[in-house]
């Protein structure tokens, strides 16, 4: 008599309580009570959802849905009613594949991989493969969060895992997985280069040389590379090579010295597996200086073809060889100064790195990277108010289509001109087709990601916005900016307890940064805590310098606690800023302040005075949270249609 065999494609859910073997031990009753709990749950919560349950074991059940959305919602669904007392702590994983029903059960390699994914979880949580993300990318009530590729146990290639982070759910750090899976080899990060050399001057010229064949491997298809900020933050230290794995979750990282003497420079480079520890390769490079591009591609491709060899999955296609960016040694060398400085991130060096790079066009004025340092630095001074607009973005204007008329595929070059777009011409769709393009051309640039989201937080895109924001955080996942920007995603996509996740772990990172501590305020504000609000943002003030930041934000926060005679307080502090420093443009801010105490007519005519004054901020205005819940005056929507908002 032949067996009943079906097929069919599935959404494939395993769960399992966590501990429940040792609670067994030391308390029977409580255990079985558990279980019994997690059992009933189990069974109204998946049926309603259309799903079965297929076996139970012991503390654990597999279950198949008709559906990925459907899976999704009842695991979303079961971990919060788990949370409730007495709370039950289970892990949940989910995959979607093709599984075999007979008489003794469900087969295939679906139900071994979403078993492997949920023994990658923690309690609380809901993890997911990639095939269940991408069915979920047009239910934003279902947001995720990417967390690495990791090698699992009996699955051939390495698989994408993803958190959901609905409200309420566990999000784990890539670091928090269980370690019964392992980051994929086609990761790797680029740890900040050793100056070997006896003049403490060339520590630009290693710091150089380590971003240039950073930027050489992302190049790579299918090679994920971690970007420069969160690999730098290892600069000096002498962190365990498998902590940093865990920390940026890579699975190698690339390590090396620099020796530079007259025209002769000497680099060394070594492979590293973070399992282990273990050297996959080593080399010395010994070259003139005139060589050191041809140098910076060798070790690039090395490594490629290292991983190729190692990690058959690793990388699937080396690029050609990097052009040479410019003749001219000198100017090179500008360009290193002048990206040391550019990477120490404050206004004032911003400016000295726009001498470096103005230096280096003085020497070659077709050296197209030297044109995109001088785009970025003229973005940064106006964007934060160091330079008039008038007189900043027009110059980034200018040598960006420069840097991209030399070479069309400079992503920077994009980057920058999307930025001018963005923040000076307010053009929305110029904007993202230019940031999108330098995605194109460099989908492994988190800085790309970065101000592309917020792009899409312009348009009120929110979704996209947060999508965008995960994926730069992965990139880059020490990146403080990148946490925060993670951050304000979930705070406009409105599962603000998320939010709080996020600039809690760049807190972590920095305890002084500010706009994260911001963040929580507002935060808090919309959670309708507003004691909380007002105790993050007075700490948020105490670490600002001179004590007279964010008086616009502080107006608003006040307002909204109903605490008028304060709020009133922040606004004679801010006419007082503009009175004593009338370099500044407050405009913006006295919008929101003005909005928040309903005092309207001054806030269209503020606002007006921001349009005409180019205030970058102005694109955001139809997001702000400052007349979220204020009927707008009609004036204020035809000032904004008039400049196309």
């Amino acid at each position: 008599m032949s067996e009943k065999r079906t097929r069919r494609l599935s959404a494939i859910m395993f769960t399992d309580i966590v501990g429940y073997t040792a609670l067994m031990q030391e308390d029977e009753s409580r255990a079985t009570t558990l279980r019994d709990r997690h059992r009933t749950v189990l069974r109204e919560r998946i049926e309603a959802r259309q799903g079965k349950i297929v076996q139970f074991y012991g503390d654990g059940t597999l279950s198949v849905f008709p559906s990925a959305v459907q899976a999704v919602d009842a695991a979303v669904d079961i971990q919060r009613r788990f949370q409730l007392d007495p709370p039950i702590p289970v892990r949940i994983g989910l995959h979607i594949g093709d599984i075999v029903h007979d008489q003794d059960g469900v087969h295939g390699d679906g139900v071994n991989v979403a078993a492997r994914v949920q023994e990658l979880a923690v309690p609380g949580s809901v993890l997911i493969s990639g095939t269940v993300c991408e069915e979920l990318k047009n239910h934003p009530r279902l947001p995720t969060r990417a967390l690495g590729d990791f090698e699992l146990k009996n699955v051939q290639r390495p698989l994408g895992i993803h958190a959901v982070a609905a409200s309420g759910l566990a999000v784990p750090a890539p670091a928090d997985l269980s370690s019964s899976g392992n980051r994929t080899k086609k990761s790797i990060a680029v740890l900040p280069f050793v100056n070997m050399s006896s003049d403490l001057e060339n520590e630009y010229f290693t710091d150089g040389i380590t971003e240039e064949i950073l930027n050489t491997l992302v190049k790579f298809d299918d090679l994920k590379v971690t970007a420069r900020t969160s690999s730098f933050v290892f600069k000096g230290k002498h962190e365990d090579v498998r902590e940093i794995g865990r920390a940026l979750n890579v699975g190698a990282v690339l390590e090396g010295s620099v020796r530079k003497a007259g025209n002769r420079v000497r680099i060394t480079a070594q492979l590293v597996d973070t399992a282990d520890g273990y050297h996959l390769f080593s080399n010395s490079y010994d070259r003139v200086l005139e060589d050191i591009f041809a140098v910076q591609d060798e070790i690039a491709h090395t490594i490629a073809r290292e991983l190729r060899v190692l990690f058959p999955v690793a990388v699937a296609q080396a690029p050609t060889m990097a052009r040479k960016p410019t003749e001219s040694t000198e100017a090179y060398s500008l360009y290193l100064r002048g990206l040391h400085r550019w990477n120490q991130g404050t206004p004032n060096t911003t400016k000295e790195a726009l001498g470096h790079f103005r230096d280096a066009l003085a020497l070659d004025p077709d050296f197209a990277l030297a044109h995109t340092g001088v785009a970025r630095c003229y973005v940064h001074l106006g964007t934060f108010g160091r330079l008039r607009s008038e007189e900043a973005y027009p110059a980034a204007q200018e040598a960006a289509q420069r840097a991209i008329e030399l070479d069309p595929e400079i992503a920077m070059g994009h980057v920058s001109l999307g930025l001018v777009k963005l923040f000076y011409d307010w053009d929305l769709p110029a904007a993202r087709s230019c940031l999108e393009r330098a995605i194109e051309l460099n989908p492994g640039s988190a800085e790309a990601r970065h101000w592309a989201g917020y792009c899409y937080m312009a348009s009120g895109h929110f979704d996209e916005f947060l999508e965008t924001a995960q994926v730069a955080a992965s990139l880059d996942p020490l990146s403080l900016h990148n946490l925060d920007t993670l951050g304000t995603a979930h705070l406009h996509a409105g599962s603000l307890r998320d939010s709080l996740i996020h600039y809690d772990r760049a807190l972590e990172i920095d305890p002084t940064f500010r706009t994260a501590i911001e963040g929580r305020a507002l935060a808090y504000d919309r959670l309708g805590e507003h004691d909380r609000a007002i105790e993050e943002f007075l700490r948020y003030r105490a670490l600002t310098p001179g004590g007279v930041g964010g008086l616009g934000t502080g107006a608003y926060i006040f307002a909204r606690a109903g605490r008028t005679e304060e709020a009133l307080g922040y606004l004679a502090e801010l006419e007082e800023l503009e009175r004593t420093s009338p370099e500044l443009t407050l405009h913006f801010d006295f919008t929101v302040a003005l909005t928040a105490l309903g005092r309207i007519d001054e806030a269209v005519e503020r606002l007006e005075r921001a349009i005409e004054a180019r205030n970058g901020a102005v694109v955001f205005v139809r997001h702000n949270f400052a007349w979220d819940d204020l009927p707008l005056d009609p004036r204020m929507d035809e000032v904004l249609a008039a400049v196309g908002l």
